[in-house]
C-alpha cells in the first residue's frame, strides 16, 4: 500500500475511533467517518466493505495484541501485582507503552458485546490462578471484577474521554486488591 493510501485508511480508523467517543459504534454512519476523515465514500469503500468490517479488524487486533501481552506476563509473573491487573484491561500490548482508550471504549457499557465478551474471557483464563477464593463461588468471583472493571473503564472513557490517569488506575486497584492474590502493597499505582 503506498504512504498516501496508507495515509487515507489511518484517517479513516482515526475518524472513526473519534466518532466512538461521541456515540455509541452502531449509531455512526460511513458518510460521518468519511467527512471526520476528510475523504468520500467511495475512498472509505476503497478499504472496508462497511463499518462492521472496519470494526472487527480493530478488535481483532486489539485482542491478538491483548493476548500476546497476556502471554508475555503468565510467562514473566510469578504474582501478580494489583497494578499490573488493571493496565491488563486498558493496555492493548501494542507498540503503544500507555493505555489504549480503544478497549475501554469497545468493552464499557456502550461498546461491542462480543467485544466485551472476548475480553472477558480472556482475563478470565489469566486470572483465575491469581485468584483468592477457589471455592464454588471462584467463577462468580472472575465475573463480577472483570465484569465490572470494564464497566467502570468505559464509565470513565465516556466521562472524560481520556485514558485513566494514575488517580484512576490508584482507585481501581483499591478495588481489585482483596479479591486477587496480589503482591505490592495495597492501593498503590
Amino acid at each position: 500500500m503506498s504512504p498516501k493510501a496508507n495515509g487515507a485508511r489511518r484517517r479513516i480508523v482515526d475518524a472513526f475511533w473519534s466518532l466512538c467517543t461521541q456515540k455509541r459504534p452502531d449509531q455512526i454512519t460511513v458518510r460521518e467517518v468519511a467527512q471526520a476523515a476528510g475523504c468520500n465514500r467511495a475512498t472509505f469503500y476503497l478499504y472496508f466493505k462497511d463499518l462492521r468490517q472496519l470494526l472487527d479488524e480493530e478488535e481483532a487486533e486489539l485482542l491478538e495484541n491483548h493476548r500476546r501481552l497476556l502471554d508475555l506476563l503468565s510467562n514473566s509473573l510469578p504474582r501478580l501485582d494489583p497494578t499490573d491487573v488493571v493496565k491488563l484491561f486498558t493496555y492493548s500490548g501494542g507498540s503503544g507503552d500507555g493505555p489504549d482508550p480503544r478497549i475501554a471504549l469497545l468493552a464499557g457499557p456502550v461498546g461491542d458485546p462480543a467485544f466485551r465478551e472476548n475480553i472477558k474471557h480472556t482475563m478470565k483464563l489469566f486470572l483465575r490462578p491469581h485468584l483468592r477464593d477457589t471455592g464454588p463461588y471462584a467463577e462468580y468471583t472472575l465475573e463480577y471484577l472483570c465484569a465490572g472493571l470494564l464497566s467502570v473503564l468505559g464509565m470513565h472513557m465516556q466521562q472524560t474521554q481520556a485514558p485513566p490517569d494514575a488517580a484512576f488506575l490508584t482507585y481501581l486497584v483499591h478495588l481489585i486488591s482483596d479479591s486477587l492474590g496480589c503482591t505490592g502493597q495495597r492501593g498503590e499505582a
